[in-house]
């Protein structure tokens, strides 16, 4: 038992030429795989930096969220100037131009709606005199009105 530990205790040691060589050939070993693997990766990652989105800063995101919040506003405000604030989750618009044209259409088709379902009237004839009078109940303008038809004959 004593000789296997006495083993692991050992260390290598080499002459300084060999050490030297050593060194050498993991130089050589670390220069290739720099050339081979690392600066390709290197220049691919510096090529593709240019396409990363540019961060920005506090001032920026908070003015861009104020320009959502007035737009937002404005488009309120447009649909309750037209009367069509019920329908504000309905638009999802990216200009006052945008916004206009489907006011305009959703008006369009609101009106052609109240258009079709208004009252229409089916066969419908109006009442003669004697079914008026008759509708009201009066007898002194039934029989006028059977009168007058046996005169104008």
């Amino acid at each position: 038992m004593e000789d296997q530990s006495s083993n692991q205790e050992q260390q290598v040691t080499f002459s300084v030429e060999q050490q030297t060589k050593i060194d050498g050939m993991l130089e050589d070993a670390k220069k290739q795989w720099e050339d081979e693997f690392l600066n390709p990766v290197i220049s691919e990652r510096d090529d593709l930096m240019q396409f990363r989105p540019i961060e920005k800063s506090d001032t920026e995101l908070q003015l861009e969220s104020r320009e959502k919040e007035l737009f937002q506003k404005e488009i309120n405000y447009t649909l309750k100037e037209s009367e069509l604030e019920d329908f504000a989750e309905f638009f999802q618009v990216h200009s006052a131009e945008e916004l206009q044209a489907k006011i305009n259409k959703l008006n369009t088709i609101l009106n052609d709606r109240k258009i079709k379902n208004s009252y229409i009237p089916e066969n419908h004839k109006s009442q003669s005199q004697y079914e008026q009078a008759q509708s009201k109940g009066s007898v002194k303008d039934m029989i006028a009105a059977k009168l007058s038809k046996l005169t104008n004959n």
